[in-house]
């Protein structure tokens, strides 16, 4: 594009990063994030979507935990509940259930609706952290 006189905009750079992430080129996402001044852009919201979910797909829960703290301190905000979800899981299914428990008390924060998924996601997570047992109801 750039040969041709043409400057890409922020929707170009996204489905670049969203390639990267399939082809799970992750340090080159990085780098490319990280240069984005350089090259006249910002990354967006759905740029670290795009990121955090690649990430998470790949089972770097770590990695995308860290670009979503990354994403709320430059003022982005994370792509509604399905967004939220999709890192909760992650966090569970890797045995952070105490982080998955924070990142639902900051998506209710944020003022992003919970909804049924969710919910079954923070039980599962208090189940599987011990920290709620569930009994026999004796009649």
């Amino acid at each position: 594009m750039h040969d041709d006189g043409i400057p890409p905009d922020a929707v170009a750079y996204n489905v670049f990063v969203q390639a990267l992430c399939q082809a799970r080129k992750f340090e080159q996402v990085e780098t490319f994030i990280e240069e984005s001044d350089e090259k006249g852009w910002k990354p967006d919201g759905v740029t670290y979507n795009t990121y955090i979910n690649g990430l998470c797909k790949a089972g770097r829960v770590e990695a995308a935990f860290d670009q979503l703290e990354a994403m709320l301190d430059k003022g982005c905000i994370p792509l509604g509940t399905d967004g939220y979800n999709t890192m909760m899981s992650r966090l569970c299914e890797s045995g952070q259930w105490v982080a998955a428990l924070k990142l639902f008390a900051d998506m209710v924060k944020k003022g992003v609706c919970p909804d049924t998924q969710s919910f079954n996601i923070v039980i599962n997570s208090l189940c599987k952290g011990g920290s709620l047992a569930l009994q026999e109801m004796h009649a």
